[in-house]
């Protein structure tokens, strides 16, 4: 077996890095923290399928983790070795440097409600084919969730991208390697608060696009590519076009170059959040029901957000294909009749949001997608209509303008 020890810090510097404790009051110790949210990340790589096993020492010279591993995924093992560190250390700046900044500007949580520094963390870190960029983290995801990924956004990210062809859990976790532009804990309603800390002066700009060159994987047959990114929200466009001289709209593709000599495919898109706000309204996002005069607008961006996977589905695939033929061919396959079945169901589906008692850290969607399918035939695949039942159609196959690639999924 082969052994790696990286050097994390110290407790101080971990204490801030790991937004330790997570829960206040909770009995983990910031070894047990720091341990929670690799075991993630290796589980989501697929490392701790193949073998890998860690743990995390601590003396008097701080904090080090260890990983073991066999020599198949030596390599893998190798990558942490030397992404970790940096990964830590472009989080301290946004500590030690950006937020003391934000402070002193009178920025900071200004309604007083319970900011908290959050690194993207417990994702894939070393086999991730996508890169997804977004505004900010909810406070759910750090308390309670102590989970980057449980939550009804990309819950639904990882449903679109699984009409696309992408079922197998371990293949959707390597589409969802988020990163996000304000790396600030808060609740769903603080975005209009935590959009001046990146626009129009960017306060996390060196550590937005330090934590976007580090993960940006190259592509593994033709490293003069890397893996696509999809930029999520008009905030996350906003500074995607400050960072990079870049501006897209929603559903738009390029290629830009942010490591020197790679090419890089970068889609916009809607945040997938739209959709709850537009079909359940904005100040009722969450109580299980569709507002039926908002229910055609909500059906409009459920397919600009199916073509929006599509490509990202694609583009993870092989990055080397021309964006927007991908782009293009994506939009022809799901605004087809063909898709409508699906389309409708999806709708019917993830427009039955709800959050219990309110609170978005445990949702649920009490339509599920074979009771869509039953309404959706029953009512000539209309979302909007007002009733009817039968079963759940067929998955759609793979658009054939997209399926000629030598990849496997």
């Amino acid at each position: 077996m082969l052994v790696f020890s990286i050097p994390l810090g110290s407790a101080d510097m971990l204490t801030q890095l790991f937004s330790y404790p997570n829960i206040p009051g909770g009995t983990d110790s910031l070894a047990d923290t720091i341990g929670h949210w690799f075991s993630q990340t290796l589980d989501r790589d697929g490392l701790t399928a193949q073998g890998a096993t860690f743990n995390v020492q601590v003396d008097a010279s701080g904090y080090t983790l260890n990983l073991v591993g066999p020599p198949p995924i030596g390599n893998d093992l190798l990558v942490y070795q030397q992404r970790l560190p940096q990964f830590l250390a472009n989080g301290w700046t946004a500590v030690s440097s950006d937020i003391p900044a934000i402070k002193a500007a009178n920025l900071w949580d200004p309604q007083n409600n319970g900011w908290r520094f959050m690194l993207p963390l417990g994702m894939a870190m070393v086999r991730h084919r996508a890169l997804q960029l977004y505004h900010y983290p909810p406070i759910n995801l750090l308390d309670p969730d102590r989970d980057y990924l449980n939550d009804a956004v990309p819950v639904r990210c990882d449903e679109l991208l699984a009409a696309n062809g992408i079922t197998d859990p371990a293949a959707l976790a390597l589409y969802s390697r988020v990163i996000d532009c304000a790396p600030i804990a808060a609740g769903d309603d603080q975005g209009t608060y935590i959009s001046p800390t990146v626009t129009p002066k960017d306060y996390f700009a060196n550590y937005q696009k330090a934590q976007i060159s580090l993960l940006l994987n190259l592509d593994s047959n033709n490293q003069t590519y890397s893996i696509p990114m999809v930029v999520y929200g008009a905030p996350a466009r906003t500074v995607f076009q400050t960072l990079f001289g870049v501006t897209l709209g929603v559903n738009q593709a390029t290629t830009i170059q942010i490591l020197p000599g790679v090419t890089t495919p970068v889609l916009a898109a809607n945040h997938p959040y739209y959709f709850y706000a537009q079909a359940q309204g904005f100040n009722t996002v969450g109580d299980g029901k569709m507002i039926p005069a908002q229910c055609p607008a909500a059906q409009k961006l459920m397919v600009q957000d199916l073509i929006a996977a599509c490509w990202l589905a694609n583009m993870g695939e092989d990055p080397t294909r021309d964006p927007q033929a991908v782009l293009s061919a994506a939009g022809a396959f799901w605004t087809a009749p063909a898709q409508a079945a699906q389309v409708c169901a999806l709708v019917q589906h993830e427009g039955s949001l709800l959050f219990q008692n309110g609170n978005p850290a445990y949702f649920s969607f009490p339509t599920s997608l074979q009771q869509g399918a039953t309404f959706c035939q029953a009512n000539a695949n209309n979302p909007c209509a007002s009733a009817g039942t039968m079963a759940e159609p067929a998955p759609a196959a793979a658009p054939a303008a997209l399926a000629g690639s030598s990849r496997a999924r």
